[in-house]
């Protein structure tokens, strides 16, 4: 009988003993899982950290390109308030106009010296002291030119100048307009001989008489801030009309008056 409860005995505390270490190797194994959940989870965390991380980076460059952005439309609203400006500028109101506000078409820089070549006349085989340009000996250049108004008789016409040094004190050699041309060069009594004697920003343009604007230029004037007109196109009250310097006016106005000898 006393070997009999021995034996149990020893049968109990054998599975006392298996049960603990079934406990014991289940909490080592829960241990285990949530020691690596916890690290998975940091893992997961540190890869949420870092695709923030990114996020915030890729905000930066965001920001950058926006205020790169905004810096060239910036640019741009400057580039077109300075084109603003220069239309501005370049734009003429109606009666007197500044000559300063816009630079006449034809206007004496500096002196220049005229061509010495010349177009064939136009009276070959008129009337009058000559028959054609062989006849003109009296000077440079001669041509025989057939009269524009009246009666058609023919003249010889000559150069006078080819710079300002032939002509006399406050006259200017007024050149032809090309090589080709056969109108000569001529010396004009004018009041400016260059730009720089109608003052600081001036204009000295040639002019036709206003009680003739059917004729050559008589001289060089400079435009002033009564001026109403600086170029022929501003003048359109007909086809003959020409900006012409007024000199009882003393400044540049529109006349369509021309001069035609019966």
């Amino acid at each position: 009988m006393h070997g009999y409860f021995a034996r149990t005995n020893r049968l109990v505390v054998s599975a006392a003993l298996l049960t603990s270490l079934v406990a014991c190797s289940s909490s080592e194994s829960n241990t285990t899982q949530d020691a690596g959940a916890d690290a998975g989870a940091l893992d997961s965390g540190a890869t949420d950290l870092g695709v923030l991380d990114l996020g915030l980076a890729d905000l930066g460059t965001s920001d950058s390109g926006a205020s790169d952005s905004g810096a060239s439309d910036s640019g741009a609203t400057d580039s077109g308030a300075t084109d603003s400006g220069a239309s501005d500028a370049g734009s003429v109101d109606g009666g007197p106009l500044d000559a300063g506000a816009r630079v006449p078409a034809v206007h004496r820089a500096t002196a220049v010296a005229c061509t010495d070549e010349r177009g064939a006349g136009s009276g070959s085989g008129g009337t009058g002291p000559c028959g054609s340009d062989a006849d003109c000996t009296e000077g440079p250049n001669g041509r025989c030119m057939r009269s524009t108004g009246g009666a058609p008789i023919n003249t010889c016409s000559y150069d006078e100048c080819f710079m300002d040094s032939d002509c006399s004190t406050d006259t200017v050699c007024d050149c032809r307009a090309d090589a080709t041309s056969n109108a000569p060069n001529r010396c004009l009594t004018s009041a400016c001989v260059t730009d720089s004697d109608c003052g600081v920003s001036g204009f000295c343009s040639p002019s036709v008489d206003p009680e003739a604007v059917n004729y050559p230029f008589v001289g060089y004037f400079c435009h002033t801030p009564e001026d109403s007109c600086v170029d022929d196109a501003d003048c359109t009250s007909s086809g003959l009309a020409r900006c012409a310097y007024d000199s009882s006016a003393s400044h540049w106005a529109c006349s369509d008056r021309g001069f035609f000898p019966p």
